[in-house]
Protein backbone atom coordinates (compact mmCIF):
# COMPACT_ATOMS: atom_id res chain seq x y z
CA UNK A 1 0.00 0.00 0.00
CA UNK A 2 1.39 3.17 -1.28
CA UNK A 3 0.35 6.82 0.02
CA UNK A 4 0.38 9.57 -2.81
CA UNK A 5 0.27 13.03 -2.37
CA UNK A 6 0.29 15.86 -5.20
CA UNK A 7 1.69 18.94 -3.46
CA UNK A 8 1.03 21.66 -4.92
CA UNK A 9 2.53 25.38 -4.22
CA UNK A 10 -0.75 26.49 -2.84
CA UNK A 11 -0.39 23.87 -0.46
CA UNK A 12 -3.36 21.92 -2.03
CA UNK A 13 -3.16 18.55 -0.93
CA UNK A 14 -4.61 15.36 -2.42
CA UNK A 15 -4.29 11.76 -0.55
CA UNK A 16 -4.95 8.45 -1.21
CA UNK A 17 -4.02 5.13 -0.01
CA UNK A 18 -3.54 2.56 -2.98
CA UNK A 19 -1.55 -0.62 -4.61
CA UNK A 20 -0.89 -1.16 -7.92
CA UNK A 21 -4.20 -1.97 -9.42
CA UNK A 22 -4.54 -3.91 -12.69
CA UNK A 23 -8.16 -4.02 -12.29
CA UNK A 24 -9.03 -0.92 -13.53
CA UNK A 25 -10.90 -0.99 -16.56
CA UNK A 26 -9.41 1.43 -19.94
CA UNK A 27 -13.13 2.64 -20.11
CA UNK A 28 -13.10 3.76 -17.07
CA UNK A 29 -10.23 6.06 -17.81
CA UNK A 30 -11.16 7.37 -21.26
CA UNK A 31 -14.86 7.61 -22.91
CA UNK A 32 -13.78 6.33 -26.54
CA UNK A 33 -10.69 4.75 -28.04
CA UNK A 34 -10.39 5.15 -31.67
CA UNK A 35 -7.27 4.06 -34.15
CA UNK A 36 -5.33 5.78 -37.36
CA UNK A 37 -3.37 3.49 -39.34
CA UNK A 38 -0.94 5.45 -41.20
CA UNK A 39 -1.08 4.85 -44.64
CA UNK A 40 2.24 3.10 -45.89
CA UNK A 41 3.78 4.34 -49.11
CA UNK A 42 7.57 4.23 -50.25
CA UNK A 43 7.42 7.98 -49.10
CA UNK A 44 6.09 7.36 -45.60
CA UNK A 45 7.92 4.21 -43.85
CA UNK A 46 8.37 5.67 -40.42
CA UNK A 47 11.05 3.72 -37.90
CA UNK A 48 10.68 5.34 -34.96
CA UNK A 49 7.82 7.84 -33.74
CA UNK A 50 9.61 10.53 -31.10
CA UNK A 51 6.87 12.91 -30.65
CA UNK A 52 3.74 12.97 -32.05
CA UNK A 53 1.42 16.06 -32.44
CA UNK A 54 -1.92 16.76 -33.54
CA UNK A 55 -2.29 20.32 -35.23
CA UNK A 56 -5.41 21.91 -36.66
CA UNK A 57 -6.38 18.33 -38.21
CA UNK A 58 -2.96 17.05 -38.87
CA UNK A 59 -0.81 14.37 -37.52
CA UNK A 60 2.70 15.48 -37.11
CA UNK A 61 5.22 12.60 -36.47
CA UNK A 62 8.93 13.05 -35.83
CA UNK A 63 11.14 10.31 -36.63
CA UNK A 64 14.76 11.62 -35.27
CA UNK A 65 16.64 8.42 -36.75
CA UNK A 66 14.99 9.34 -40.67
CA UNK A 67 15.66 13.27 -39.47
CA UNK A 68 12.70 13.65 -40.43
CA UNK A 69 9.16 15.03 -39.79
CA UNK A 70 5.86 12.69 -41.83
CA UNK A 71 2.96 14.85 -41.28
CA UNK A 72 -0.71 12.88 -42.03
CA UNK A 73 -4.33 14.16 -42.27
CA UNK A 74 -6.94 12.97 -39.44
CA UNK A 75 -7.90 9.90 -41.33
CA UNK A 76 -3.82 8.70 -41.82
CA UNK A 77 -3.58 9.65 -44.93
CA UNK A 78 0.21 10.34 -46.11
CA UNK A 79 0.62 13.99 -46.87
CA UNK A 80 4.51 14.86 -46.79
CA UNK A 81 7.78 14.20 -45.52
CA UNK A 82 9.85 16.75 -44.19
CA UNK A 83 13.86 15.43 -44.59
CA UNK A 84 16.26 18.15 -45.54
CA UNK A 85 19.97 16.86 -44.43
CA UNK A 86 22.17 18.26 -46.55
CA UNK A 87 24.90 21.33 -46.48
CA UNK A 88 23.03 23.27 -48.75
CA UNK A 89 20.52 26.63 -47.99
CA UNK A 90 17.27 25.32 -46.40
CA UNK A 91 18.70 21.79 -45.20
CA UNK A 92 20.32 20.82 -41.93
CA UNK A 93 23.00 18.39 -40.64
CA UNK A 94 21.78 17.35 -37.23
CA UNK A 95 18.08 17.40 -35.68
CA UNK A 96 17.29 16.49 -32.40
CA UNK A 97 13.94 17.98 -31.31
CA UNK A 98 10.78 19.47 -33.33
CA UNK A 99 7.72 21.60 -32.21
CA UNK A 100 5.19 23.35 -34.19
CA UNK A 101 5.34 27.15 -33.43
CA UNK A 102 1.62 28.22 -32.49
CA UNK A 103 2.40 31.97 -32.61
CA UNK A 104 3.74 31.84 -35.97
CA UNK A 105 1.64 28.40 -37.14
CA UNK A 106 5.33 26.72 -39.01
CA UNK A 107 7.21 23.84 -38.14
CA UNK A 108 10.38 24.16 -36.47
CA UNK A 109 13.26 21.72 -36.22
CA UNK A 110 16.12 21.89 -33.62
CA UNK A 111 19.64 21.10 -34.22
CA UNK A 112 21.39 20.63 -31.47
CA UNK A 113 24.85 22.80 -32.59
CA UNK A 114 22.49 25.66 -31.67
CA UNK A 115 20.13 26.31 -35.51
CA UNK A 116 16.35 26.11 -35.43
CA UNK A 117 15.39 25.71 -39.12
CA UNK A 118 11.90 26.72 -40.01
CA UNK A 119 9.41 25.44 -42.51
CA UNK A 120 6.24 26.20 -43.34
CA UNK A 121 3.15 23.69 -42.81
CA UNK A 122 3.41 22.45 -46.28
CA UNK A 123 7.59 22.21 -45.88
CA UNK A 124 8.64 24.75 -47.48
CA UNK A 125 11.67 26.55 -46.38
CA UNK A 126 11.53 29.94 -44.38
CA UNK A 127 14.47 30.24 -42.62
CA UNK A 128 17.22 29.37 -40.08
CA UNK A 129 17.89 30.98 -36.97
CA UNK A 130 21.03 31.10 -35.15
CA UNK A 131 20.80 30.65 -31.40
CA UNK A 132 22.91 32.95 -29.77
CA UNK A 133 23.73 30.44 -26.87
CA UNK A 134 26.46 29.86 -24.38
CA UNK A 135 26.51 26.03 -23.42
CA UNK A 136 27.95 23.24 -26.00
CA UNK A 137 24.55 21.98 -27.41
CA UNK A 138 20.76 21.93 -26.54
CA UNK A 139 18.60 19.22 -27.30
CA UNK A 140 15.05 20.33 -26.50
CA UNK A 141 12.64 23.35 -27.08
CA UNK A 142 9.70 24.31 -26.53
CA UNK A 143 8.21 28.44 -27.48
CA UNK A 144 6.48 29.64 -23.74
CA UNK A 145 5.83 33.07 -25.71
CA UNK A 146 5.92 34.56 -29.27
CA UNK A 147 9.47 35.75 -28.03
CA UNK A 148 10.93 33.61 -25.86
CA UNK A 149 11.78 30.03 -26.49
CA UNK A 150 12.85 27.41 -23.79
CA UNK A 151 16.18 25.45 -24.64
CA UNK A 152 17.20 22.24 -22.91
CA UNK A 153 20.38 20.79 -22.87
CA UNK A 154 21.36 17.49 -21.25
CA UNK A 155 24.98 18.07 -20.74
CA UNK A 156 25.37 21.49 -19.28
CA UNK A 157 25.18 22.05 -15.50
CA UNK A 158 22.43 24.49 -16.08
CA UNK A 159 20.42 22.67 -17.93
CA UNK A 160 17.49 25.10 -19.05
CA UNK A 161 17.90 28.48 -20.94
CA UNK A 162 15.33 30.98 -22.07
CA UNK A 163 16.22 32.75 -25.13
CA UNK A 164 14.31 35.94 -26.68
CA UNK A 165 14.35 35.60 -30.64
CA UNK A 166 13.68 39.45 -30.67
CA UNK A 167 17.45 40.12 -29.17
CA UNK A 168 18.76 36.77 -29.86
CA UNK A 169 19.89 36.97 -26.09
CA UNK A 170 19.47 34.21 -23.56
CA UNK A 171 16.97 36.03 -20.63
CA UNK A 172 17.84 33.13 -17.83
CA UNK A 173 20.06 30.07 -17.02
CA UNK A 174 18.51 28.30 -14.71
CA UNK A 175 18.04 24.76 -12.94
CA UNK A 176 21.23 23.54 -12.07
CA UNK A 177 21.85 19.28 -12.18
CA UNK A 178 24.90 17.85 -11.86
CA UNK A 179 26.63 16.49 -14.75
CA UNK A 180 27.39 12.99 -13.78
CA UNK A 181 23.65 12.28 -13.78
CA UNK A 182 23.83 12.70 -17.73
CA UNK A 183 27.47 11.09 -18.16
CA UNK A 184 27.09 7.95 -15.96
CA UNK A 185 23.20 7.11 -15.21
CA UNK A 186 20.45 6.16 -17.54
CA UNK A 187 18.55 9.06 -15.19
CA UNK A 188 18.04 11.12 -18.38
CA UNK A 189 14.68 12.36 -19.73
CA UNK A 190 14.20 10.09 -23.03
CA UNK A 191 11.73 12.78 -24.51
CA UNK A 192 11.16 16.25 -24.40
CA UNK A 193 11.06 17.18 -21.33
CA UNK A 194 8.85 20.33 -22.21
CA UNK A 195 5.06 19.87 -22.29
CA UNK A 196 1.85 22.13 -22.89
CA UNK A 197 -1.04 23.07 -20.59
CA UNK A 198 -3.52 25.09 -22.19
CA UNK A 199 -1.67 28.07 -22.96
CA UNK A 200 1.45 27.11 -20.12
CA UNK A 201 4.37 25.42 -20.70
CA UNK A 202 5.42 23.11 -18.31
CA UNK A 203 8.64 21.15 -17.60
CA UNK A 204 9.15 17.46 -16.27
CA UNK A 205 12.34 15.72 -15.68
CA UNK A 206 13.52 11.94 -15.50
CA UNK A 207 14.90 11.40 -11.98
CA UNK A 208 12.60 14.14 -10.51
CA UNK A 209 9.10 13.96 -8.38
CA UNK A 210 8.36 18.19 -9.18
CA UNK A 211 6.48 19.30 -11.98
CA UNK A 212 7.56 22.86 -13.11
CA UNK A 213 5.76 25.56 -15.45
CA UNK A 214 7.17 28.54 -16.80
CA UNK A 215 6.32 32.33 -15.76
CA UNK A 216 7.51 34.03 -18.69
CA UNK A 217 11.15 33.64 -18.69
CA UNK A 218 11.03 31.72 -14.52
CA UNK A 219 10.78 28.64 -14.39
CA UNK A 220 8.67 27.83 -11.09
CA UNK A 221 7.69 24.38 -9.49
CA UNK A 222 4.02 23.78 -10.05
CA UNK A 223 3.58 20.47 -8.01
CA UNK A 224 5.45 17.39 -6.62
CA UNK A 225 4.37 13.90 -6.57
CA UNK A 226 5.30 12.60 -2.80
CA UNK A 227 5.47 9.33 -2.85
CA UNK A 228 6.67 9.33 1.32
CA UNK A 229 9.49 6.68 1.89
CA UNK A 230 9.70 5.35 -1.56
CA UNK A 231 10.52 9.33 -3.00
CA UNK A 232 13.92 9.16 -4.98
CA UNK A 233 16.61 12.33 -4.20
CA UNK A 234 19.35 12.53 -6.83
CA UNK A 235 21.29 14.02 -3.20
CA UNK A 236 21.42 10.19 -2.11
CA UNK A 237 23.71 9.43 -4.73
CA UNK A 238 27.55 9.84 -4.20
CA UNK A 239 28.91 11.71 -6.71
CA UNK A 240 31.33 10.72 -9.77
CA UNK A 241 31.93 7.23 -9.29
CA UNK A 242 31.38 4.92 -12.17
CA UNK A 243 29.07 3.72 -14.74
CA UNK A 244 29.05 0.23 -13.49
CA UNK A 245 28.50 1.47 -9.98
CA UNK A 246 25.09 3.49 -10.74
CA UNK A 247 23.73 0.59 -12.65
CA UNK A 248 24.47 -1.60 -9.74
CA UNK A 249 22.90 0.87 -7.23
CA UNK A 250 19.31 1.15 -9.08
CA UNK A 251 19.52 -2.80 -10.06
CA UNK A 252 19.78 -3.03 -6.09
CA UNK A 253 17.46 -0.22 -4.74
CA UNK A 254 14.44 -0.65 -7.95
CA UNK A 255 12.27 -1.86 -5.15
CA UNK A 256 12.94 1.10 -2.52
CA UNK A 257 12.59 3.78 -4.77
CA UNK A 258 9.81 5.40 -7.49
CA UNK A 259 12.00 7.21 -9.98
CA UNK A 260 12.44 7.45 -13.80
CA UNK A 261 10.04 9.39 -14.86
CA UNK A 262 9.04 8.83 -18.55
CA UNK A 263 6.46 11.15 -19.93
CA UNK A 264 4.19 13.99 -18.06
CA UNK A 265 0.52 15.37 -19.33
CA UNK A 266 -1.46 17.70 -17.44
CA UNK A 267 -4.86 17.30 -19.08
CA UNK A 268 -8.35 18.82 -19.12
CA UNK A 269 -9.50 16.08 -16.49
CA UNK A 270 -6.84 14.19 -15.89
CA UNK A 271 -3.12 13.85 -14.94
CA UNK A 272 -0.79 11.15 -16.58
CA UNK A 273 2.41 10.38 -15.50
CA UNK A 274 4.91 7.25 -16.18
CA UNK A 275 7.44 6.16 -14.17
CA UNK A 276 9.14 3.29 -13.11
CA UNK A 277 8.08 1.15 -10.01
CA UNK A 278 9.32 -1.89 -9.19
CA UNK A 279 11.04 -2.27 -11.86
CA UNK A 280 8.25 -1.74 -13.87
CA UNK A 281 6.73 0.56 -16.61
CA UNK A 282 4.23 2.11 -14.37
CA UNK A 283 1.41 4.82 -15.49
CA UNK A 284 0.31 6.86 -12.67
CA UNK A 285 -3.21 8.30 -13.42
CA UNK A 286 -4.91 10.97 -10.94
CA UNK A 287 -8.30 12.26 -11.25
CA UNK A 288 -8.57 16.12 -11.37
CA UNK A 289 -12.24 16.09 -9.87
CA UNK A 290 -11.83 13.35 -7.40
CA UNK A 291 -8.15 13.76 -6.22
CA UNK A 292 -8.09 10.00 -6.46
CA UNK A 293 -4.20 8.81 -8.06
CA UNK A 294 -4.12 5.30 -9.61
CA UNK A 295 -1.10 3.49 -10.24
CA UNK A 296 -1.28 0.96 -13.66
CA UNK A 297 1.10 -1.50 -15.00
CA UNK A 298 -1.66 -3.31 -17.34
CA UNK A 299 -5.58 -2.22 -17.01
CA UNK A 300 -8.35 -4.97 -16.32
CA UNK A 301 -8.51 -6.06 -20.32
CA UNK A 302 -4.97 -7.32 -20.02
CA UNK A 303 -3.33 -4.38 -21.96
CA UNK A 304 -1.15 -1.68 -21.66
CA UNK A 305 -0.70 1.92 -22.97
CA UNK A 306 2.34 3.22 -24.71
CA UNK A 307 3.96 6.50 -23.27
CA UNK A 308 1.10 8.96 -24.93
CA UNK A 309 1.83 11.96 -25.93
CA UNK A 310 -0.79 14.92 -25.42
CA UNK A 311 -3.48 16.28 -28.35
CA UNK A 312 -6.03 18.27 -27.02
CA UNK A 313 -8.87 15.91 -26.27
CA UNK A 314 -6.95 13.59 -24.68
CA UNK A 315 -3.68 11.61 -25.43
CA UNK A 316 -1.66 9.94 -28.57
CA UNK A 317 -0.30 6.15 -28.50
CA UNK A 318 1.40 4.27 -31.15
CA UNK A 319 1.82 0.81 -32.00
CA UNK A 320 3.07 -0.95 -34.76
CA UNK A 321 1.07 -3.60 -36.80
CA UNK A 322 2.44 -6.44 -34.80
CA UNK A 323 2.09 -5.34 -31.22
CA UNK A 324 -1.81 -4.52 -31.76
CA UNK A 325 -2.91 -6.92 -29.03
CA UNK A 326 -0.43 -5.82 -26.48
CA UNK A 327 -2.33 -2.58 -26.52
CA UNK A 328 -5.92 -3.14 -28.46
CA UNK A 329 -8.91 -5.75 -27.90
CA UNK A 330 -12.27 -6.19 -30.34
CA UNK A 331 -13.86 -4.87 -26.83
CA UNK A 332 -12.47 -1.21 -26.74
CA UNK A 333 -12.38 0.19 -30.06
CA UNK A 334 -15.39 0.06 -33.06
CA UNK A 335 -16.02 -3.09 -35.48
CA UNK A 336 -14.68 -0.47 -37.84
CA UNK A 337 -11.79 0.19 -36.24
CA UNK A 338 -11.30 -3.54 -35.58
CA UNK A 339 -10.99 -4.39 -39.02
CA UNK A 340 -8.98 -1.74 -39.51
CA UNK A 341 -6.81 -3.36 -37.17
CA UNK A 342 -6.87 -7.05 -38.86
CA UNK A 343 -6.03 -5.75 -41.97
CA UNK A 344 -2.49 -4.93 -40.72
CA UNK A 345 0.17 -6.28 -42.62
CA UNK A 346 3.76 -6.79 -40.74
CA UNK A 347 5.82 -4.12 -43.38
CA UNK A 348 2.78 -0.83 -42.09
CA UNK A 349 3.71 1.63 -40.68
CA UNK A 350 2.58 2.16 -36.80
CA UNK A 351 -1.40 2.77 -36.37
CA UNK A 352 -2.00 5.82 -33.43
CA UNK A 353 -4.72 5.26 -31.21
CA UNK A 354 -6.68 8.08 -29.62
CA UNK A 355 -7.77 7.95 -26.47
CA UNK A 356 -10.52 10.47 -25.38
CA UNK A 357 -11.44 11.84 -21.89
Amino acid sequence: MITIACSSKNNDNNNTDLKVNNNLSIKDVFSRITVVPLETTNNSLIKNINKIIFYKGYYYIFDKAQYGVFKFDKNGKFILKLNKRGQGPGEYSLIDDFDINRFNETMELLNPRGFIHIYSLDGQFIEEITLNMDCSAVHYFKNITADLTALYSIFDENRVRVISRKTNKVVSCTHKVPTFLASKTFLNTPRCPFFQNGDKIGMFECFSNDIYTFNNSKLEKEYSWNFGKLNFNIDILERNKTIDYYHSFFKDNQEKFIYCFFYNINGKDKIFTGLRYNGKFTHLIKDKKTGVIQLVQKFKENIGMKSPFAFDKGVIGAVGPTKTHLCLTPDIVSKEDWEKIKNLKIEDNPILINYYY
